[in-house]
């Protein structure tokens, strides 16, 4: 088990991004879930460089960073992050620190697995997942209507823990795959080799 600090838009990712992530490095996670930080000037490289002193006051492992894209075309916020992590290690011992845009919202990363989707919500045979590439631009919209009347937050949890991300067949228009591929890199030397 590691230690790992999770900075994420809000509640539904602290759910899901955890679950997730014990499912991309094949081993359960210690989450330490937070919201990101609101702070006056500096935007999201200002906010990651806080969190990584959070996550070193923590003691834990490493830091998981998440946004969504929303409607943000340019991918400013991913951009800011990935530059602010550089800018850090020019004066810093390298901290592992994997940074991810969901495309347009975390939802979408679930939504890509529709067995998971399926099995977590015991829908029938007939009841169709609909692609992310349908459910664009809101998968947050579609799940909850999938969902009905189930307690949201154990619905998500419960997806997140069954997803494979082998599964996710949109990967690369989600950005789940370069925050795989991220997460893999920043903490190769933390997880078993596959």
């Amino acid at each position: 088990m590691i230690a790992i600090f999770f900075v994420c838009d809000g509640p539904r990712d602290h759910a899901t991004v955890p679950h997730i992530v014990g499912r991309i490095f094949g081993l359960e996670i210690s989450a330490n879930c937070h919201h990101w930080a609101r702070l006056s000037g500096g935007g999201y490289g200002r906010k990651l460089k806080f969190a990584i002193r959070q996550a070193k006051d923590a003691s834990a492992n490493g830091l998981i960073a998440t946004v969504d894209r929303d409607r943000d075309k340019r991918a400013q916020k991913l951009k800011q992050l990935r530059e602010a992590r550089e800018s850090e290690r020019e004066t810093h011992p390298p901290y592992p620190t994997a940074c991810g845009e969901a495309i347009p919202n975390g939802e979408a990363w679930l939504l890509d697995d529709p067995v998971a989707v399926s099995n977590a919500l015991g829908l029938k045979s007939g009841d169709e997942v609909p692609t992310v590439r349908k459910a664009n631009p809101n998968p947050k919209e579609v799940i909850n209507k999938l969902m009905g009347d189930r307690d949201r937050m154990e619905a998500l949890e419960s997806i997140a823990k069954g997803l494979d991300p082998a599964r996710c067949r949109h990967a690369s228009e989600t950005g789940f795959e370069d925050f795989v591929r991220d997460a893999q890199g920043e903490f190769r030397h933390l997880i078993p080799k596959a």
